[in-house]
């Protein structure tokens, strides 16, 4: 069997063993779900771009060091499953990207950007709002299809504008959507659920836009765009509002159901993604030719996944790792040492350490693992984990944004070939910069509120 195979097989039944585990929890499930994440990574190992496969083969030597000394290598195999069920969202939630592109959704909103985009910020704006709302559900795909979608002429003298637009509307679905694998970590390692996490991430999630609308005012410039002639108004907004309200039932959907089984909602939406994505594409689509979608997707958006997927299996390795060595609770006697113990003050000590990683090239997973181990496991924080989170999602935002080895900026530098730099730093350091000293006044608020 061809290695090409291997990679979407293995992925499908790790996520497959992964939702078996969790509905039964049988331990053959959990076996199944290290087996088929080890085969997974050494499977794309060969495929991985230059930064990711460095990174991960030094997490792996690293951890199978720390597996020596403080046991065996065996214990390496059982950390495989760390962050397995995270990854549920990340293999399923992308199923429901084959009825938005056979359902006509994403061409409608391109019309209604154009109709409605009367000056730069409007532009900005559309194009924003586009990816909060898609890419809640679909994630990183939806960078490419916004990006070739608004690619028109008159975008294109706009270029650093669409860009920014897409990475920030990118990074603040970060905070929010129960469909990223960011919410999905906040929730499997802190005592929260998304019913706490969303409304203070749509705060923040407004919070950064009129950030962005503040830096953009003294550039806005009147833009003169022309329509399609086969342009139809009342299709485009029942397209759109269609989709708005299909996204909206199906996280309500979840959040019923989650609160009638006993069971994660990461669980649930992993099996309402797979469910919908079904139902839903036989509204545009014959049996046979789901079929064949669903084929597509395992041999195209599976192996494209490799990145970022294995970097969260290795990520979950490391800090199977290092919990067990005890290093999480080296850092917290480091920060009682010299005198960082308030949780406000942990924050932004630990946002620096984050930041500082994802600025030299260490995904910001990698030290987000490891501080979210330490402080979720730690009794003086146990009264703060919702804080905790949030100041979390905060700085994981902020990196995915400006940091030029963010997977989005380096996704956008290959798209239009030109430097990640200049994406992640040149375009939104400066809004980083105001969102994060805005956010965490907010999150100072809310500590003292609730």
């Amino acid at each position: 069997m061809s290695i090409k195979i291997f990679r979407p097989a293995s992925v499908l039944l790790m996520g497959f063993s992964s939702l078996l585990f969790e509905l039964t929890h049988l331990s053959i499930f959990e076996f199944f779900v290290r087996f088929f994440a080890l085969i997974a990574i050494l499977s794309f190992l060969p495929y991985l771009t230059k930064v990711p496969k460095i990174l991960i083969i030094s997490l792996l030597g690293v951890s199978s060091i720390l597996y020596v000394v403080n046991g065996s290598l065996y214990e390496g195999f059982i950390g495989l499953n760390m962050n397995a069920t995270i990854l549920m969202i990340f293999i399923f939630v992308p199923l429901l990207s084959i009825p938005i592109k056979f359902g006509d959704y994403l061409t409608q909103i391109n019309n209604v950007l154009t109709k409605y985009m009367k000056s730069t910020i409007r532009l900005y704006l559309f194009i924003k709002f586009s990816v909060l709302g898609v890419g809640s559900i679909m994630g990183m795909g939806t960078v490419p299809l916004i990006y070739h979608l608004t690619n028109t002429k008159v975008v294109r003298l706009y270029q650093p504008l669409q860009i920014s637009a897409i990475g920030r509307g990118f990074s603040l679905s970060f905070l929010w959507s129960p469909y990223y694998i960011s919410i999905a970590f906040m929730i499997s390692y802190y005592n929260v659920n998304w019913i706490e996490i969303a409304p203070f991430g749509l705060v923040f999630t407004l919070l950064g836009t009129i950030v962005g609308v503040i830096l953009l005012r003294k550039y806005n410039q009147k833009l003169e765009v022309s329509l399609d002639r086969n342009y139809d108004g009342k299709k485009a907004k029942k397209k759109l509002l269609e989709l708005v309200s299909i996204i909206a039932l199906i996280t309500f959907v979840s959040i019923i159901i989650d609160s009638q089984v006993d069971q994660s909602m990461l669980t649930v939406i992993s099996l309402v993604a797979i469910i919908t994505s079904f139902i839903w594409s036989l509204f545009f689509q014959s049996f046979k030719s789901y079929l064949q979608s669903l084929y597509q997707f395992t041999q195209e958006r599976v192996p494209a996944m490799g990145n970022e997927l294995s970097l969260f299996i290795a990520a979950g390795v490391i800090g199977h790792a290092i919990l067990i060595s005890g290093a999480d609770q080296l850092m917290m006697i480091f920060l009682d040492t010299v005198g960082v113990t308030h949780t406000l003050v942990v924050i932004p000590v630990v946002s620096m350490v984050i930041l500082v990683f994802s600025y030299i090239g260490v995904l910001s997973i990698v030290p987000i693992t490891v501080v979210t181990i330490a402080l979720s496991a730690s009794p003086l924080y146990m009264d703060d984990h919702l804080i905790l989170a949030l100041g979390t999602l905060l700085i994981w935002s902020i990196t995915v944004v400006s940091s030029p080895f963010s997977g989005v900026n380096l996704l956008m530098a290959s798209l239009t070939k030109k430097n990640p730099f200049e994406y992640g730093l040149k375009l939104n350091l400066k809004f980083s910069i105001v969102f994060w000293i805005t956010g965490y006044l907010a999150l100072v608020v809310i500590y003292y509120l609730i």
